[in-house]
């Protein structure tokens, strides 16, 4: 009797696990429709922005602008900050360390220096000692507001190069790393680089402070929404997959529910049996 009960116990605690993680899928499924969308909708408007920011970049490059200011320490070593990109809360698959595992095998120059926002990136450095010097930032949520990306991107106006590693929304199957650099610093000029002449209203150094405190954090947010995207397919996937998991295991836990009840019953019969046979004689 004791073992059914056990049984029943499990199957209690199995049933409503599958409760949760199905209620998770669903809220991830709704949740993924609007990301999705907003990720799509401004999709061409943020190409244009990146594009027209790089232009603007390799153009001050070429009149010296950005030497001149002592933007750059030269040419070929910018100041370079790079950024792992983490949530605060786990649930999401292997997502979290594939994105530590690439910031670390990228940023082994040690004249370069490194971010690790989110608690699961701070935990994952904790426990390997070998990955150097860092510096760490947590947000309240994964998705934070205005005034916590505003203080990230003042850190950040200060490097020529701002690397982030984050996960990229690819399908809903499908996630993975990606690195983009959110200043869009122009590579060297030895290779001869062609760029648009553009006629600058107002003057280029007003342009460039504009982009630099403005669409750096543009950039930023759109990498924040399709972080925020990857992350929630990759829960959905991980959610199905529990939900599916849960319901085998409740079909094998009724299964050893019903062997249990049928030898229980089985046990009785003969003790029935025995007890009758022991009273004829």
């Amino acid at each position: 009797m004791a073992v059914i009960e056990e049984i029943k116990m499990e199957l209690g605690d199995l049933t409503a696990l599958k409760t949760v993680t199905g209620a998770y899928s669903d809220i991830s499924a709704l949740r993924i429709q609007s990301l999705k969308s907003a990720f799509e909708q401004n999709m061409l408007f943020y190409e244009q922005v990146t594009q027209l920011y790089h232009s603007i970049r390799l153009t001050a490059y070429m009149q010296k602008y950005l030497q001149k200011k002592k933007k750059f320490v030269s040419d070929l070593h910018p100041k370079t900050l790079h950024v792992a990109v983490t949530s605060n809360h786990r649930f999401y698959g292997t997502l979290n360390r594939d994105i530590m595992i690439q910031f670390m095998n990228d940023s082994k120059n040690r004249t370069e220096d490194r971010l690790i926002i989110g608690k699961t990136g701070k935990d994952f450095a904790q426990a390997h000692p070998e990955i150097g010097p860092y510096n760490v930032l947590v947000f309240q949520t994964d998705m934070p507001p205005k005034h916590e990306r505003d203080s990230f991107l003042s850190l950040s106006l200060g490097y020529d190069r701002v690397f982030l590693y984050y996960p990229r929304f690819i399908n809903i199957l499908t996630q993975t790393v990606d690195r983009i650099d959110i200043t869009y610093a122009p590579k060297s000029l030895s290779g001869g680089q062609k760029h648009i002449k553009y006629i600058f209203e107002p003057e280029l150094p007003k342009i460039i402070s504009f982009f630099e405190q403005q669409v750096r954090g543009l950039l930023f947010a759109r990498v924040l929404l399709e972080t925020d995207l990857a992350r929630t397919a990759t829960r959905l996937f991980a959610m199905d997959t529990a939900e599916r998991e849960a319901q085998n295991l409740i079909k094998k836990t009724k299964a050893e529910l019903i062997k249990a009840k049928q030898s229980l019953i089985n046990r009785r019969l003969l003790e029935t049996i025995s007890f009758a046979t022991q009273f004829r004689q």
